[in-house]
């Protein structure tokens, strides 16, 4: 063997496209070759996005009830001889509640943007929106 001579400049090797070299590997040292190429899209369920709008379309008809059914409740008996009536409960539980169903529905259409699913959100949202209506009425009846 020859050593090489130092005054000499050493010449890169050049590789062209698939002749050889490491090849780009994950985490997992899984072979990538696509590396840096877009993930396929998923593709999107029709069901999905049916049962998505439906319930978002629940959730603000649940929202308006409840909230007609709160305004109905503070006219009818806005002023209580009593003191037990808890028109302020029923008011916060609705600005509260718009808020969540604003962003709730935002949340699930963005779900559906990315492709993902977003039928458990919109559920989810249909969910708390009747439970806090029947938890706010609840207290508003008992004074609180």
């Amino acid at each position: 063997m020859s050593t090489p001579d130092p005054q000499e400049p050493v010449k890169p090797t050049v590789l062209q496209p698939g002749e050889g070299g490491p090849k780009p590997r994950t985490a997992s040292g899984v072979d990538r070759t696509d590396v840096g190429a877009p993930a396929p899209k998923r593709e999107r369920k029709f069901w999905d996005i049916a049962l998505s709008i439906v319930l978002m379309l629940l959730s603000i008809g649940a929202y308006l009830t409840g909230a007609l059914i709160g305004l109905l409740g503070i006219a009818v008996f806005g002023n209580c001889p009593t003191g037990t009536c808890g028109g302020e409960t029923v008011t916060t539980t609705g600005l509260v509640l718009l808020g969540i169903t604003i962003l709730g529905i935002a949340a699930t259409i963005f779900l559906l943007w990315l492709r993902l699913r977003g039928w458990w959100l919109a559920a989810v949202l249909l969910g708390t929106i009747i439970i806090a209506w029947i938890i706010s009425y609840a207290l508003s009846a008992f004074g609180r």
